[in-house]
């Protein structure tokens, strides 16, 4: 003892400094601790008098038990975080326990009536009776899981064993009074005396010092990392050092960690990280119901063709298993591209692309490069093909938290997600892989950057305004693109007779494009139409003439400056697609193109003005949508006397770029900005 005493101070510079590995500074307090309890006991047995000898016993075992204590909480942290008691934790757990009563009986016999009360009336609260609590429903579990909070009961038996540290002060003052009497006593027993009090005033420092550095710090170290484990923070690093018991503890709260980390990365597979950061939360504990956020994106719609009478000839199981190989070909196009998949439908897919219109269209490409593969694979084993169509449409969506408070689940809502299923919807009707709206084409970045041919204007239901839909080539085999290649001037020239009117010229090239692509369905479609048959169910009238949407009275604004500049702006329109629909030359349409540009930008600058004015809150995405406009007027007048095919185009851009852009930007943003400058009474008064 003598010799360990000797290296106390330098062996806890050491320790404290870090510079001992664990093991060995765990060696070296198991060692200090033996050989002091050792030291205490041989001291009780040389003892002359009696009290004195008891008091010190009941000391030594009182430590024992606290010691037995804290070896009961690291099993039970390490059981409770696990989830699962075993037989051999359960053994040891029931020999820990029995040599912590022993200990306590013995402490009960040899201590001092007043001490004896002093421990059983503060062992006798809820602290003691919880833990016992835990500990039977610990040793009652002989199968299935553990069930139990690990930090509830570390909480519970350290307040236990701080209880129990309560009575060691309480017996160590004891000990010093009895030796302070006993000098005062008989000044014979002075050296023995002084001896005992100097003996329990080293074993109270060096208990302290163990206790400090092995125990006291680790475990208020071990309480931070769980406060911040509380908090969110997921990586927190954990020390597994320490005395045996904290190390255990440590392990537990390792182990614990482990799991929570699990549990969270396998909900985020039903609400994924990037919709937790759109609705600015750092973790699915914030998230709440009805959590929601606006967001301009490209909607992304994929549905599989012929699913309800393919899945009638599969088993459950078979068609499940169908289901997700084919989903698991389509999330790596989405994700690869920038894209969050937002809902699964069965086999359907709503995707939300913010980075661009292209990065949205390459996705839809690369999922029918994707089923291409797949179904060349599956030919070689006599599978049926698996073919998909997808719409994409851009506009303002509303991504939240929909159900109820039990049982609720991330998705989007909006005009958008329903146009964009619309547009996926005309897929099947027009026998086309890929279909986009007006609003994606007019995001696409560099004008050749993808391959499209207008396809109809479409007028959804529900929806006051017509639809322009546009196929996009990319993904078609090589003999099948050459094809399209080969026809699609002749395709768009067909177009431009239909819609002048011009029926019998739109036939004959029409006819041209199906002796060379038979399976053309648009061009089989148009042809159908020019020869009277209506049966697709579109919105131009037999002759062909989809002339510019008329001024909806329902739009009108309460200004009356920015009302008459909005029907001078659209009987402009009206002229600019007279023109060109009479064959008026390259200068009458630039010149015109020109004129609406200028009373466009004059316009768009004094609605700018007044919100400015009025502090209107929507003002930086009007503007924005002012400028894209004015874009497109730039647009076609380089394409206006530039390469043939886009000059046959002309009409068509423009009724779609500008005239509808113009009507749409009018019946959402304009109206918002009327009711913002007029009040609510807008919508009561509106006839």
């Amino acid at each position: 003892m003598g010799r360990l005493l000797d290296h106390l101070g330098e062996r806890r510079q050491r320790i404290d400094s870090g510079a001992v590995l664990v093991e060995e500074a765990v060696a070296d307090y198991t060692e200090v601790v033996s050989a002091a309890l050792m030291a205490a006991t041989h001291l009780s047995e040389s003892i002359g008098d009696p009290e004195l000898s008891k008091a010190v016993a009941a000391y030594v075992n009182l430590l024992e038990a606290k010691e037995k204590a804290g070896l009961e909480r690291a099993t039970l942290s390490y059981a409770f975080a696990r989830g699962e008691f075993g037989a051999s934790a359960r053994a040891r757990l029931q020999s820990i326990v029995r040599a912590e009563e022993h200990y306590v009986d013995l402490f009960t016999l040899f201590a001092a009536p007043e001490l004896r009360q002093s421990y059983l009336e503060k062992l006798r609260g809820e602290v003691a009776a919880e833990a016992v609590r835990m500990r039977e429903l610990a040793e009652a579990t002989k199968d299935g899981p553990l069930r139990g909070d690990p930090v509830h009961w570390f909480q519970v038996i350290t307040g236990k064993i701080e209880l129990m540290r309560e009575v060691e002060d309480d017996v160590a003052a004891d000990l010093r009074k009895r030796a302070a009497e006993r000098r005062r006593a008989a000044l014979g027993g002075l050296l023995a005396y002084t001896g005992l009090s100097l003996s329990a005033l080293l074993m109270a420092g060096l208990f302290a010092f163990v206790a400090d550095s092995r125990i006291a710090r680790p475990l208020a170290a071990l309480e931070r990392t769980a406060r911040r484990i509380a908090a969110g923070e997921r990586d927190v690093p954990i020390a597994l050092q320490g005395s045996d018991l904290t190390a255990a503890l440590a392990a537990a709260m390792v182990e614990m960690q482990a799991s929570i980390r699990r549990g969270e990365e396998a909900l985020t597979r039903f609400v994924p990280k990037e919709l937790l950061g759109l609705l600015r939360c750092e973790s699915l504990l914030d998230l709440r119901l009805g959590d929601q956020v606006e967001v301009d994106g490209v909607i992304l719609f994929a549905d599989m063709r012929n699913f309800t009478p393919r899945s009638e000839r599969m088993a459950p199981g078979e068609t499940l298993a169908f289901v997700n190989s084919y989903l698991a070909l389509l999330q790596p196009c989405i994700i690869r591209h920038g894209g969050l998949v937002i809902k699964y439908l069965g086999d359907a897919v709503i995707a939300l692309f913010q980075g661009g219109a292209n990065a949205a269209v390459s996705a839809a490409l690369d999922i029918q490069r994707a089923l291409a593969t797949w179904n060349e694979a599956g030919r070689r084993q006599d599978r049926r093909p698996v073919h998909a169509g997808i719409g994409l449409h851009y506009g303002r969506v509303t991504l939240g938290t929909v159900g109820t408070e039990d049982r609720m689940d991330g998705t989007v809502l909006g005009d958008t997600v329903n146009v964009a299923a619309r547009v996926e919807e005309l897929t099947g009707r027009y026998g086309v892989s890929v279909l986009i709206s007006e609003e994606v084409l007019l995001r696409l970045r560099g004008p050749d950057a993808v391959d499209c041919r207008f396809v109809d204007r479409v007028r959804s239901r529900g929806r006051a305004h017509s639809l322009c839909v546009y196929e996009v080539f990319g993904c078609a085999a090589p003999d099948r693109r050459a094809v399209q290649d080969a026809t699609l001037e002749r395709f768009h020239a067909a177009i431009v007779h239909y819609h002048f009117g011009r029926a019998q010229a739109a036939v004959e090239l029409l006819q041209q494009v199906l002796d060379h692509d038979p399976d053309d369905r648009v061009a089989r479609i148009y042809l159908r139409r020019c020869l009277g048959d209506r049966a697709d169910g579109s919105t131009t009238d037999a002759a062909g003439g989809s002339g510019p949407e008329s001024w909806y009275a329902t739009l009108a604004s309460r200004a009356p400056e920015i009302e008459a500049e909005h029907g001078s702006m659209f009987a402009q329109a009206e002229r600019l697609l007279d023109a060109a629909r009479h064959g008026g030359d390259d200068a009458t349409l630039d010149g015109m193109l020109e004129a609406f540009r200028l009373d466009t930008e004059r316009h768009s600058q004094r609605e700018e003005q007044q919100m400015v004015r009025l502090r209107f809150p929507g003002f930086a995405r009007h503007k924005q949508d002012h400028q894209e406009i004015l874009a497109a007027f730039r647009t076609l007048r380089r394409d206006a006397t530039g390469r043939p095919a886009a000059r046959q185009n002309f009409f068509l851009r423009v009724h779609g770029q500008l005239v509808m852009r113009m009507l749409a930007h009018t019946a959402t943003l304009d109206r918002e900005f009327d009711r913002f400058a007029h009040g609510d009474r807008r919508e009561e008064e509106r006839p």
